[in-house]
This record gives C-alpha cells, sequence and structure tokens, in this order.
C-alpha cells in the first residue's frame, strides 16, 4: 500500500514540507506499524505539453502542441478522440504519447485523455499538476486490524496524534446527509428510484447507495490524476477517478453505477 504525505497533510493543519519526515517514520513505526519504505518523488515536467488532437487518420494521428507551438504526427490510439487533450513527452527531439511509466506508475498504458481549460494549454496546467512529494510504503497485512488506517485520512489521524498537529475537522471535508436504514432492500422514492437488495447478508451486511440525477462525466482531472499516479493506481476517467480518490481518502470502498444499465 502506497500513501502520499502531501495528500495525508490535507487533513492536519500544518505544511507537510515543513515537516521533519524521519521523525514521522520513526515515531510511527514505533506507535502504530512499520513502514516499510519511503522516499521522495519529484516530476519534471519541462518535457511534456498538452497535445490536441485535430485530424485522426488510418494509422496515424495529427495534434497540434500549443506550449511549444507545433505540429506533430503520432501513432494511432483506440482512446482518441477529435479534439481531446493528451499528454505528450519530448525525448531526445521527438515526442511520444506520455505513458504511465513515465510518472513511474508499475503498469503498462498511456496516460489517458485529460481535462484542460484552453488558457492552460501552453503551461498553465502544470500548475494543476502535484510534482513534489514523499511516498510511504506500507505492508497491507500489518494494519488489517485497522481498516480506519487504509486510506490516508486515518494516517493524518495518527500522525496527528503522535505529532501534536491539528486534524482538519471532517467537517471541512464531507457534508451529513440523512441516511434511511432498511432489512434486506431498500424502497425506491422520487429522489432515489434505485433500489438496493443485499441477498447475501453474510457475504455483505451493509451496502449504502446515494443517487445523483444529473452528472457529467469529463476527462481525468490533471490534479487528481497526479495524486493517483503517485500511489500507483491507474487514471481513467474523472468519475473513475474521483471514486478511486474518494477510497483512498476515507478508507472506504466507493464505486460508480450508470442507472440506466442498472436492472
Amino acid at each position: 500500500m502506497k500513501l502520499s504525505i502531501s495528500w495525508i497533510f490535507d487533513h492536519i493543519n500544518a505544511n507537510w514540507k515543513k515537516q521533519d519526515i524521519d521523525t514521522i517514520i520513526t515515531r510511527f513505526n514505533s506507535v502504530t506499524a512499520e513502514i516499510e519504505n519511503f522516499y521522495k518523488v519529484k516530476f519534471d515536467l519541462s518535457n511534456f505539453a498538452i497535445a490536441q488532437i485535430s485530424e485522426i487518420q488510418n494509422n496515424s494521428v495529427k495534434v497540434y502542441i500549443p506550449e511549444w507551438k507545433m505540429e506533430e504526427v503520432l501513432p494511432k490510439r483506440d482512446d482518441l478522440k477529435k479534439e481531446a487533450f493528451f499528454l505528450v513527452l519530448k525525448k531526445e527531439n521527438q515526442i511520444y504519447w506520455a505513458k504511465l511509466n513515465d510518472f513511474h506508475l508499475f503498469k503498462e498504458g498511456y496516460i489517458p485523455a485529460v481535462d484542460v481549460d484552453e488558457k492552460n494549454l501552453t503551461g498553465g496546467w502544470k500548475n494543476n499538476f502535484e510534482t513534489e512529494d514523499i511516498i510511504i510504503e506500507i505492508d497491507n497485512k500489518s494494519i488489517t486490524h485497522r481498516p480506519d488506517m487504509w486510506g490516508h485520512r486515518g494516517f493524518a489521524r495518527e500522525i496527528a496524534a503522535f505529532m501534536n498537529l491539528e486534524l482538519i475537522p471532517e467537517s471541512k471535508f464531507l457534508e451529513q446527509k440523512e441516511v434511511f436504514n432498511f432489512d434486506k432492500k431498500s424502497k425506491t422514492t422520487k429522489t432515489n428510484p434505485i433500489s438496493i437488495e443485499i441477498e447475501d447478508p453474510q457475504a455483505c451486511y451493509r451496502f449504502a447507495g446515494i443517487y445523483l440525477d444529473k452528472v457529467e462525466n469529463r476527462n481525468c482531472d490533471l490534479f487528481i490524476l497526479s495524486r493517483l499516479l503517485k500511489v500507483d493506481v491507474r487514471p481513467i476517467d474523472l468519475l473513475v477517478d474521483i471514486s478511486n480518490y474518494l477510497t483512498l481518502d476515507w478508507s472506504q470502498p466507493v464505486h460508480m453505477y450508470d442507472s440506466s444499465k442498472v436492472k
């Protein structure tokens, strides 16, 4: 399991860059669980840019790269759409599609399409991409008895306690919603037309859901994408990435379902 120190400190009222990381690791090892490894991350974005798809041909694609004021022809990919934005990499005067392992992700594949405001195409997009961090690695088996620590919030609570730092209240992040409890099957309503039924309570004793009437999915948000890459999670698109982000943030599995495809 990988966790980001900068992400952990979203929940702590302190600047992570001003903390003694060695002290945090030592104290965490002595009072909570053993951290196997930690290392610094610093992405150099100087050789990366945003390319917009201008023409899709049989085996190649024409793109325009505003930051470098140049057009380029690149190999065709299955996930390309005209006018969409993708990350590209300049290496030895050649332009390539940016790949997951260009950001140290131990998975094969390309960086998916990203959501970028046109005013940021000439380089401003880099301000939304988190480039510096410290990543800690911990064996899942060492915290199986602590499900509250299967995410960044739980680690923040521990670190804030033994470092005598202020933990930011949950109310700063979460909005309270009324919860309706049912035995095995929920009732449908005008505002929640999807019913949830648990067929085997021993396999799953609780399942909570909330219905969102109008949702617009978009390509990957650069900030969320940059954080997922650092903790070895493949970015997909905005809704999938948000569900993964929430899971990693709050130690609570979150999934998105298309209500038009749920029976």
